[in-house]
C-alpha cells in the first residue's frame, strides 16, 4: 500500500500489496541509490480522503507507474493497490501507445499468464526482479523511461529478465501476442458467465479455431461482466458498477436488440439494489423494465427470465410471490448454479419461508468449489433467529473459503458486537478487511460502529473521512453520513462541530424526502436529526405523524424499533424509552435482531448513556446480566 508526502513530477510510483512491502523496499532503494525519485512510504495510515486524494494525485502526476506483480497480489481478490492498478490504466486511456507510463515488475515465479492483473498491463514486457532484488542496469533502464524513451517495438530486446546465475532464453519478441491475450480473455470470461446459466444438458466443448469471432457487443458485455461478475457481486467496488455499467450502455447503443446486454444490464441493476450501492425505487423501476425488455427479446433465455425474477423481489408483494415462484422453476433447471440458489434463498427467506431458504443456502455452499457468500447468507437468516453459535460455525467457514474477503468480515464483527459485545475480537478481524472495503458502505459503517462503541471517536472519524459520499447505504444502516459523523463528534467532546454535521445531515435528508415524500425510513431519520438538534417540538410533530402513517403500537408484544426508542430519549422521555428496551430485551423468538442484539447494546451503544444513572436501567442491566458480567468499554460510566 502507497502512503506518503507529495512526489515530485518525474518520479515513479511503486504500486505493490501490503505483503510485498519488503521487496517494494529493496526496489525504490536501489532506484533511490541511482538518482530516481521514488514515491514510496510505509506509513501505516487507513483511509481518508486526504489519503485517497493523495495517492489519486500522485498517480495522475506521476512519470513511470511500477506495479508489483506476485502471488501475493494473485491471492488477494480486493486491495488498495487493485485501486491503484485501476486508476493507472484509466490515466493510460488518454496516452500514446508508445508513452512509457507503465514498467510491470515480477518478484517471484508468477507467470504472465496466471497472473490476475489489467489486461493493459499485458501490453508492456514485465520485468523480473526475484525478491525485489534490483541490478544497476533496471536503474538505468528506468532512467531512460523516465527521458522519455518510447516503448513501441521490440520491447523484449530492452527489459531483461534479472534473475541472478544464468540468464532465461528470451522469447522472440510477438507483436501479435496482446491483442491475442485480449481477445482470449474476452472468451474466457464469457465462457465463466455462461456457467451460471446452462440448463442440464452440457454444452460440448469446441475446440479454440471453431469459436466465432466476438462482435463488439459481446466483447463490451464480456468485459462487463469480468468487472461486475455476478457471481461475486458483494466483492466488486461501487467504482467496478459504474464501469460495467457504462459498457453495458455503449453495447446496448451498438445493437438495442441484443438479449445477453438487456439481460446483463438488467442482472446489474438488480445487483446495484442488493449490494446497497442504489435500493432507490427508481433503480428498482429500471431493474423490472430492463429485465422485462430482455424477456421480450429472449422469452427462452433463463438468463433473462432470472433478471426478471430477481428485479420482482424488490417490487410488491404479488411481484415477490411470483419471484419465488420463478426461481424455484430456474432452481430446477439449473442445479448446479451457485447464484440462481443462493437468490432463490433470498426470496424465500423474505417471503417468511425460513427453513426452505436454509436448504437452498446449503444447495449452493454444496456445489464444487463451495459457495462463501451462500455460506454468508445463511449465517444471517440464522443470527436473525437468535442461533448465533451456529451462525458464528457458518460465517467461519465461508471466511475458510474468501479469507480476504470484506464482507464476511463485516458479518462476523457485527454478530460479535451485536450479539457478544466483544470489541476486541472485533477490532482484530477489523485490522483484516482490505483497506478499499473500509472506503465501501458496509466496511466503513462498520468499522465506524466498532470505533463508536469502543469510545474512539477519532479513529471513528477517520473512517467516516473515507467515505467520498455524503450518504451511506447498508443492509442494516441506511442515512446520511452526517448522522454518524456527529455522533462521534459529540462522543468528542466537540457538540459544536457535531452540530455542524447535523444539520447538513439535516438538509440532506430534507431533499431527498422532497423527492420521495413516503419513505418512511427517511421520515424516521429526519425526526431523529431534528431531536439531536434540540428542535423538540418539531421532532414531537414528526414523530406523532410517523406513528400515525405506519400503526405502531409498541409494547410487550411488539418488537421495538432502537431508533424510535432514541428518539424518544433525546426527547426527555426516558421512563417511556426505558420500558421500550425492557420489553426489546424481553421478546421470545421473533424473528427480527433485536432479540438478540439488545443486551449487547445497551451495554457498549454510546445512545444510552445518558440512562446509566436511571435506577430502572440499571436494574434492567442487572437482570440481564444474571447469567455473567460484561466488561464495560474503556470511557462508559458503570452502571
Amino acid at each position: 500500500m502507497n502512503v506518503g508526502g507529495s512526489a515530485p513530477r518525474g518520479a515513479v510510483f511503486l504500486s505493490y500489496a501490503s505483503q510485498d512491502a519488503e521487496a517494494a523496499k529493496r526496489i525504490c532503494e536501489a532506484l533511490r541509490s541511482a538518482g530516481v525519485e521514488v514515491w514510496f512510504d510505509q506509513s501505516e495510515l487507513v483511509g481518508g480522503d486526504a489519503w485517497d486524494a493523495k495517492i489519486r494525485k500522485q498517480i495522475r502526476e506521476c512519470a513511470l507507474f511500477v506495479p508489483v506483480i506476485s502471488a501475493n497480489t494473485n491471492a488477494r481478490m480486493e486491495g488498495y493497490f487493485r485501486r491503484e492498478w485501476r486508476l493507472a490504466v484509466d490515466r493510460m486511456h488518454d496516452m500514446d501507445d508508445g508513452h512509457p507510463f507503465l514498467l510491470p515488475v515480477v518478484i517471484d515465479d508468477t507467470s504472465d499468464a496466471a497472473a490476475r492483473v489489467p489486461d493493459r498491463f499485458r501490453e508492456r514486457q514485465w520485468t523480473r526482479l526475484p525478491g525485489g532484488e534490483t541490478p544497476p542496469a533496471l536503474a538505468e533502464r528506468v532512467k531512460q523511461l523516465l527521458g522519455g524513451e518510447s516503448v513501441v517495438g521490440p520491447v523484449a530486446d530492452r527489459a531483461p529478465d534479472y534473475r541472478s546465475g544464468p540468464q532465461r532464453k528470451r522469447i522472440p519478441s510477438r507483436p501479435w501476442l496482446a491483442p491475442a491475450m485480449l481477445g482470449v480473455a474476452a472468451i474466457v470470461a464469457v465462457a465463466v458467465w455462461q456457467s451460471w446459466h446452462r440448463s442440464e444438458t452440457p454444452v460440448k466443448s469446441q475446440p479454440a479455431a471453431a469459436l466465432a469471432p466476438q462482435t463488439d457487443v459481446q466483447k463490451l458485455v464480456a468485459r462487463a461482466r469480468t468487472l461486475a461478475l455476478h457471481d461475486q457481486w458483494d466483492e466488486c467496488t461501487r467504482d467496478d458498477f459504474a464501469l460495467a455499467e457504462q459498457l453495458l450502455k455503449r453495447a446496448l447503443d451498438l445493437d438495442p436488440t441484443d438479449p445477453d446486454a438487456a439481460a446483463a444490464e438488467a442482472l446489474l441493476s438488480c445487483g446495484y439494489i442488493g449490494t446497497g450501492f442504489d435500493h432507490t425505487d427508481l433503480r428498482k423501476d429500471e431493474a423490472r423494465q430492463q429485465a422485462e425488455r430482455a424477456v421480450k427479446l429472449a422469452p427462452n433465455s433463463d438468463q433473462a427470465r432470472f433478471a426478471l425474477a430477481y428485479s420482482y423481489r424488490y417490487q410488491q408483494a404479488e411481484s415477490r410471490v411470483a419471484a419465488v415462484r420463478m426461481l424455484r422453476e430456474l432452481a430446477e433447471r439449473n442445479p448446479t448454479d451457485h447464484l440462481i440458489l443462493r437468490t432463490a434463498g433470498r426470496a424465500l427467506e423474505d417471503a417468511g419461508q425460513g427453513d426452505e431458504a436454509l436448504q437452498y443456502f446449503d444447495r449452493a455452499a454444496a456445489l464444487p468449489g463451495g459457495d462463501a457468500m451462500a455460506l454468508r447468507m445463511r449465517a444471517d437468516a440464522l443470527y436473525l433467529r437468535g442461533r448465533v453459535v451456529e451462525a458464528e460455525a457458518v460465517i467461519d467457514r465461508a471466511l475458510a473459503l474468501r479469507p480476504g474477503a470484506g464482507h464476511l468480515y463485516v458479518t462476523k464483527i457485527r454478530i460479535l458486537i451485536r450479539a457478544h459485545g466483544d470489541l476486541v475480537q472485533a477490532r482484530t478481524l477489523l485490522a483484516k478487511i482490505p483497506p478499499s472495503y473500509l472506503l465501501e458502505d458496509p466496511g466503513a459503517y462498520i468499522a465506524s460502529l466498532v470505533w463508536l462503541y469502543s469510545r474512539e471517536p477519532q479513529k471513528c472519524l477517520e473512517v467516516l473521512n473515507g467515505v467520498h459520499r455524503d450518504y451511506i447505504e447498508y443492509r442494516f444502516f441506511t442515512g446520511p453520513k452526517g448522522l454518524l459523523a456527529g455522533e462521534a463528534l459529540q462522543l468528542a467532546g466537540r457538540p459544536e462541530a457535531a452540530v455542524v454535521e447535523w444539520r447538513a445531515a439535516l438538509k440532506l435528508v430534507e431533499t431527498r424526502l422532497a423527492a420521495v415524500p413516503n419513505d418512511l425510513g427517511l421520515f424516521l431519520t429526519r425526526i431523529i436529526l431534528l431531536a439531536e438538534l434540540g428542535e423538540r417540538n418539531e421532532a414531537e410533530r414528526a414523530l406523532l405523524v410517523w406513528e400515525q402513517l405506519t400503526g405502531a403500537k409498541y409494547g410487550a408484544d411488539a418488537p421495538m424499533d432502537e431508533r424510535v426508542v432514541r428518539v424518544y430519549l433525546l426527547l426527555g422521555r426516558k421512563a417511556e424509552a426505558i420500558r421500550q428496551l425492557g420489553y426489546a430485551a424481553d421478546l421470545e423468538a421473533t424473528g427480527k435482531e433485536v432479540k438478540e442484539s439488545i443486551t449487547a447494546d445497551l451495554r457498549l451503544n454510546p445512545w444510552w448513556d445518558p440512562l446509566r444513572d436511571e435506577p430502572a436501567f440499571k436494574a434492567l442491566l442487572a437482570d440481564k446480566d444474571a447469567g455473567g458480567q460484561r466488561p464495560v468499554p474503556p470511557g462508559a460510566k458503570s452502571p
